[in-house]
């Protein structure tokens, strides 16, 4: 019976982080990464295929809009 008073509510929460002196500051060194190494890092997931596909889209687009709003 003592197992079950220790999950019931009345017992208080339950800690989930490890204590002060075992968190791990490696977290904080992979922060270094730009915005722009974190998304081509992102390309790597997608086949050849689609970034072709993505790419043309995207190139397709910037032409358009140079054409619709150059003097």
């Amino acid at each position: 019976m003592a197992a079950m008073e220790e999950l019931s509510p009345a017992s208080g929460p339950v800690s989930t982080q490890p204590p002060e002196d075992e968190i791990d500051d490696d977290e904080d060194e992979d922060m270094d990464e730009t915005l722009a190494e974190r998304l081509w890092g992102l390309t790597e997931m997608f086949p050849d295929t689609v970034r072709t596909a993505a790419d043309a889209s995207v190139q397709c687009s910037v032409s358009l809009f140079k054409k619709f709003y150059s003097p």
